[in-house]
């Protein structure tokens, strides 16, 4: 929304705390727009502390669920599951990333952001057999040629590169 945009703006000209109000803003005109409750925990990440940033997701993730959308909430929460989940690599606790990011798939199989930021902590932590499981398992989910099938291969195979 026009709130997330703005946010994002202010961001850029380095006034946090307008942006959070902004971002906050933006939840209580719609408690159900993911996009801005992401925004505003990948904020609270960047400038702010972890456990803000958990408390974010949270409450995003509890105001998006959909009905029937399982533990996960469905594909709206799927962004920020995978947001959570950088966070918790970030912080260094793999266990809980690796719940987060399996949470966004639970909720989108295709999310490809999520598939390839799980695969980057594998790849990183040299965990390479998970990271071509779990690559291999997501491009299992597109049937045919997509945009999004690409950019799965592409960063299969840029992982692949580095692994040597």
């Amino acid at each position: 929304g026009v709130y997330q945009a703005y946010a994002l703006f202010v961001v850029e000209l380095g006034d946090i705390d307008s942006a959070r109000s902004l971002l906050r803003k933006g939840t209580s005109v719609d408690k159900r727009h993911a996009p801005v409750w992401q925004a505003w925990g990948v904020l609270e990440t960047r400038y702010s502390t972890a456990k803000l940033a958990r408390d974010v997701f949270q409450q995003g993730i509890w105001a998006c669920a959909q009905p029937g959308g399982g533990q996960s909430g469905g594909r709206r929460c799927a962004r920020l599951w995978q947001a959570w989940g950088v966070l918790e690599a970030r912080e260094g606790d793999h266990a809980a990333a690796r719940r987060c990011f399996s949470r966004a798939l639970d909720a989108d199989n295709r999310n490809v952001a999520s598939l390839t930021a799980w695969t980057l902590m594998e790849a990183e932590l040299g965990n390479f057999a998970d990271a071509r499981s779990i690559f291999e398992r997501g491009l299992r989910m597109f049937r045919g040629q997509s945009a999004d099938k690409t950019a799965l291969w592409r960063a299969y195979e840029v992982m692949e590169e580095r692994a040597g």
